[in-house]
């Protein structure tokens, strides 16, 4: 499967050419489409390009893909003189019975629903502010229906549409597109079956899977059964990779030695960094009463080589590497990595602020930060800022309107800014300039 380089500008040519050369765009010019595809031995593309307003469902599972186009001036607003809304017939009852150029979701509801990897995707437009959805009701509408034939209830990706009459914006980067992607193989070196969901410049799903014998020989017993889900960058949870790393070593010795699930439960499960931006939980669950035998290797082999490792790379979007987290189900052993806490907007750089003001025998500083310094306390930064006299310090977890996540006020000797500065960089956060008069 060809996947995009780093960089926001690698994604932008990826979409862009993807969405260009797709075998199949889902698209009709003169009516709303939902196609069906079941995924077997060979490779699958689906795509839409040019969404100016309109809308698209992209449902997902092990089985297959359901992708569908809803024009805005036909199915969502009368934006066309003469033709009536046809919300209920264009997009309600062709998800129930289909139409010329729509596949009926409920009849292929068996391919989606209770299926592994199943997940739904709605892309639609929101008004000027760039927040609120422009359609809500109808996407309320949409939600209901699909959660009703296929048991799961869409996320909804909004997007602000782009101007169809700028030809310096239309097909030259990935707004206004949405790529599905399946390969049976994903590349030499890796046999799982792997399907991925972009949205402009996002992923929001990757899944991938082993198909039946595709990890065995004709003289070797098959290997297990294993699928995995990343939550993906759209969410606004997620811890750093070196924090994480870190976790996960540690709860798979505490697991190995332990051995059984947690009593009361069907799972042996445990949250670290409680009370800071990096709160999250790392879970493994099986059958109660079966035969697995919980290994150490294995459990970091899942945990972190598949789900920390295996998701949320190749973003340029993501260039600090945030993990969102994922599930890695491994015949009847399901492992997990589940962020806890809202954050804002993933940050691309370490961010902050500093000040530091003169209080005649002592300066008072306050540092804030982002991205940095987000499960420690602020032991490192502190640790850093002894070496400038640094004293009374009061460190807090907290989420400004700026979106820094955290504040450290103390006293240093006076005119200690540089000194100040210097142990800022030193314990990992930005380059920066305090103001003030200290």
């Amino acid at each position: 499967m060809e996947l995009p380089g780093n960089g926001a500008d690698s994604l932008d040519r990826f979409m862009r050419d993807r969405t260009a050369d797709a075998p199949n765009v889902v698209t009709v010019e003169t009516d709303c489409t939902a196609v069906y595809s079941a995924l077997g031995n060979s490779a699958v593309s689906w795509a839409v390009k040019g969404m100016c307003g309109c809308t698209s469902l992209i449902v997902v599972s092990e089985r297959a893909v359901y992708f569908t186009h809803y024009y805005e001036n036909l199915a969502f607003c009368s934006g066309i003189e003469g033709v009536p809304i046809k919300f209920k017939k264009l997009v309600l009852d062709a998800l129930e019975n289909g139409n010329e150029h729509q596949e009926s979701l409920r009849g292929h509801a068996t391919d989606f629903r209770d299926q592994r990897g199943l997940a739904a995707f709605i892309m639609t437009p929101t008004e000027e502010d760039g927040v609120k959805l422009d359609y809500r009701k109808r996407v309320k509408q949409l939600k209901e229906k699909v959660n009703d034939i296929i048991g799961i209830t869409p996320e909804v990706v909004p997007y602000k549409p782009i101007d169809c009459t700028d030809e310096d914006v239309l097909g030259t980067n990935a707004l206004g597109t949405a790529l599905f992607q399946f390969d049976p193989r994903q590349n030499e070196m890796d046999p799982r079956a792997l399907s991925k969901v972009w949205i402009e410049r996002r992923e929001v799903y990757s899944h991938a899977w082993t198909t039946p014998g595709s990890l065995s020989t004709p003289s070797s017993p098959p290997g297990p059964q294993i699928s995995q889900t990343c939550f993906g960058t759209g969410t606004t949870k997620y811890v750093s990779q070196s924090v994480l790393a870190g976790n996960i070593k540690d709860y798979c010795s505490q697991a190995a030695k332990q051995g059984v699930q947690d009593p009361g439960s069907g799972s042996l499960s445990r949250d670290f960094n409680k009370d800071t931006p990096e709160h999250v939980y790392i879970t493994m669950t099986w059958p109660s009463g079966s035969a697995f035998v919980l290994s150490e290797a294995d459990c970091n082999h899942y945990l972190g080589d598949l789900i920390m490792n295996g998701c949320d790379g190749n973003d340029g979007n993501n260039p600090m590497n945030w993990k969102h987290g994922g599930t890695v189900q491994v015949d009847k052993v399901e492992y997990k990595i589940e962020p806890e806490k809202s954050r804002p907007t993933a940050p691309q750089t370490p961010g902050g602020s500093c000040d530091a003001q003169w209080k005649v025998a002592l300066d008072s500083f306050t540092v804030m930060g982002q991205g940095w310094a987000t499960a420690d306390y602020g032991k490192g930064l502190k640790d850093n800022l002894n070496g400038c006299g640094g004293s009374a310090y009061d460190f807090k977890y907290e989420t400004g309107t700026d979106g820094h996540e955290w504040t450290l006020t103390g006293k240093t000797p006076v005119f200690k800014k540089n000194c100040i500065q210097d142990a800022i960089k030193s314990a990992g956060g930005p380059a920066l300039s305090c103001s003030g008069s200290g």
